[in-house]
């Protein structure tokens, strides 16, 4: 009986993760819009935690509205969507920062770094 339910406890850490990419793709635009400004000059953590915390209120929401076109998710299985799509959402925009920082950066501003 164990095999079994680790079994599906992993299918189910699949389907979360999967949903969690989708949440993280409807938000990440609007994220980055509230926070682009104020990334430059914070560290890395400072920026990740930064992002992480800005991008609560728009995850949540973005669940609600799948939850209300799909079917409920316990209180456990939301906050666990909840913190991944976060962390994948703080993710992607400071990969984005730092592609976005290179791209404005002139010849020599790199030939200087």
């Amino acid at each position: 009986m164990a095999v079994w339910d680790l079994i599906a406890r992993l299918q189910g850490s699949r389907n979360i993760e999967q949903l969690a990419n989708r949440i993280a793709d409807a938000v990440e635009n609007a994220v980055w819009q509230t926070v682009e400004s104020r990334l430059q000059g914070m560290t890395r953590a400072e920026a990740r935690g930064y992002v992480f915390a800005r991008s609560g209120l728009p995850v949540r929401a973005a669940i609600q509205h799948w939850v209300s076109e799909n079917s409920p998710l316990s209180s456990a299985i939301s906050h666990e969507l909840a913190t991944r799509a976060r962390w994948q959402v703080a993710s992607r925009i400071l990969r984005r920062a730092v592609y976005t920082k290179a791209a404005r950066q002139t010849p020599g501003d790199r030939a200087a770094a």
